[in-house]
């Protein structure tokens, strides 16, 4: 009897994100897919379905991969600001040394998809949302351990830092010099609210300026 044929799934979807990440959507074609997935036609419709199947799943694998990553980096450190600080350093950094010049997946999918595509857009939304959380979580354990003021609006900072995100990665797509993208970073990162002074001295974390070695 003849062995079944089995693929190693989440390697192949790895690949996949690779080539849209890259390319695109519309750019990227099944022939491309087939062959970074290192996968036959035959097995590519009957594991994923066909390339618009394939995206979704991509999306997903995007979102636990690399989103995850972001939002382990705003959990790792008990200090909040040091938290976003150390993450949009993290993004500036990768941009300034010549990381690969592909923006993020989901904003490069947003602009191309537009709103003909709601399966695509309730994705993409999602994604957002779960950046969003990952920054509303730590902003709220910054109004905790005083980092920021009761008052500060967790929701909008949330939403700020967001797009602010996507707009340094969308900036370094485009290769902008390396100090337009550290200014920008110093911006958004001189932006974020502080409490008075009197519970900046009481601050047990020592947090509330900038992490050293910080742009």
């Amino acid at each position: 009897m003849a062995q079944a044929y089995t693929i190693d799934t989440e390697a192949a979807l790895d690949r996949a994100v690779e080539v849209f990440w890259e390319k695109g959507y519309e750019a990227s074609s099944v022939d491309d897919l087939l062959q970074r997935m290192a996968i036959s036609r035959g097995t590519f419709y009957s594991s994923f379905g066909g390339k618009s199947q394939l995206f979704l799943a991509v999306l997903d694998r995007y979102g636990d991969r690399v989103i995850g990553t972001l939002l382990a980096h705003l959990d790792g450190d008990p200090s909040a600001r040091r938290a976003v600080t150390r993450l949009f350093g993290l993004l500036c950094d990768h941009a300034v040394s010549g990381g690969p010049l592909r923006g993020c997946l989901v904003t490069n999918a947003a602009i191309e998809a537009g709103r003909d595509n709601a399966v695509v857009v309730a994705k993409l939304a999602d994604l957002i949302a779960r950046i969003q959380g990952g920054f509303a979580a730590a902003l709220s354990r910054g109004v905790a351990l005083g980092e920021f003021p009761a008052s500060a609006d967790i929701p909008a900072l949330a939403q700020f830092l967001t797009g602010a995100m996507q707009g340094l990665l969308v900036m370094s797509k485009v290769a902008a010099p390396p100090e337009s993208l550290r200014n920008i970073v110093k911006v958004v990162l001189a932006s974020l609210p502080r409490p008075a002074a009197k519970a900046r001295r009481q601050d047990p974390q020592g947090s509330s300026g900038t992490a050293k070695g910080s742009p």
